[in-house]
């Protein structure tokens, strides 16, 4: 893999983020992805829902968490050696808040440390992030290339992108399977 530079790190983190969300179905049109704080090193973000979290169905939270994983599977991708939990760096946001959305969705749990149901989810989910991302990498990379360009993108601009490039949607299927059946509380 030809060498990242550093500035162009954000536009495939939030690259990374965009397409998944995309892929996924959650991307709305009006979305904004954007990498223009990162020249003043401050990275990007990507706005996906008006919704408050509270209204979001336990589908949306499990895609959401898959976006939220997104970012970070990229980055790792790119450098493998980085400390994803570093306190107060970059991509600790990004996974402390999938957790923390998490904790409402492992299923038959509601504990987020040293619950073993917990940490089973909690892997499945960077699995799925991961193979999601690698299934996709072309289009992710081009996708990246663009936002570093233009510097911010709209979710139909990101849609477009990714309709000229080969993407693998069935990567992103939901597996019910893999997970426990619902019970009456509210699990994702």
């Amino acid at each position: 893999m030809r060498k990242i530079r550093h500035n162009h790190a954000f536009a495939y983190h939030e690259a990374g983020h965009a397409a998944v969300a995309a892929l996924l179905g959650i991307l709305r049109n009006a979305s904004v992805i954007t990498v223009a704080s990162a020249v003043k090193g401050e990275g990007g973000f990507v706005w996906l829902s008006k919704r408050p979290c509270k209204r979001w169905s336990a589908r949306y939270k499990r895609k959401y968490i898959l976006v939220l994983y997104a970012g970070p599977a990229v980055s790792k991708k790119l450098f493998p050696g980085v400390n994803l939990l570093e306190e107060s760096g970059y991509y600790e946001s990004d996974m402390v808040q999938a957790e923390h959305l998490m904790q409402f969705c492992a299923p038959g749990s509601w504990e987020w440390t040293g619950d073993l149901v917990f940490q089973s989810y909690k892997e499945r989910m960077w699995s799925r992030a991961v193979a999601i991302v690698n299934a996709n990498w072309q289009a992710i990379c081009a996708l990246a290339k663009e936002l570093a360009k233009h510097k911010t993108l709209t979710g139909t601009m990101v849609k477009a992108s990714l309709a000229t490039h080969p993407t693998r949607p069935e990567s992103v299927q939901t597996n019910r399977t893999a997970t426990t059946t619902r019970t009456k509380r509210s699990h994702c």
